[in-house]
């Protein structure tokens, strides 16, 4: 994973932010996050060392496909930081904790909270 310090960017749980303030920061159920599909996107938090000092945005990847422990994706933002060392189109590598947000596939049915056949 990158880190701060080596790479100039890193990414935030949202299960650690969501278990801060459970009340006022939502992020989707586990069976959402651990089970999304290429094509579908996920919003994390990153923070970006800036000229005066890290900044943290959130911004939505695109996943194509899998790791060993989560996803891998394509950035679709351009950041706001002014030389953010990542860019558009940069591929990202996450797991479902990173996952603040997202848009699962038409098959998701949100009252069973299931896939459907």
């Amino acid at each position: 994973m990158p880190t701060l310090a080596e790479d100039g960017w890193q990414l935030e749980s949202g299960v650690e932010r969501h278990a801060e303030a459970p009340d006022t920061f939502e992020i989707p159920d586990e069976a959402i996050r651990s089970r999304l599909v290429p094509t579908c996107t996920a919003k994390l938090i990153f923070t970006l060392r800036g000229a005066d000092g890290p900044r943290v945005e959130r911004m939505w990847v695109e996943i194509t496909g899998y790791t060993d422990t989560g996803y891998v994706g394509v950035l679709n933002n351009e950041p706001h930081t002014p030389d953010a060392p990542i860019a558009l189109g940069q591929v990202v590598e996450f797991g479902p904790d990173h996952i603040i947000d997202a848009l699962p596939p038409a098959d998701w049915n949100p009252e069973t909270r299931e896939y459907e056949d």
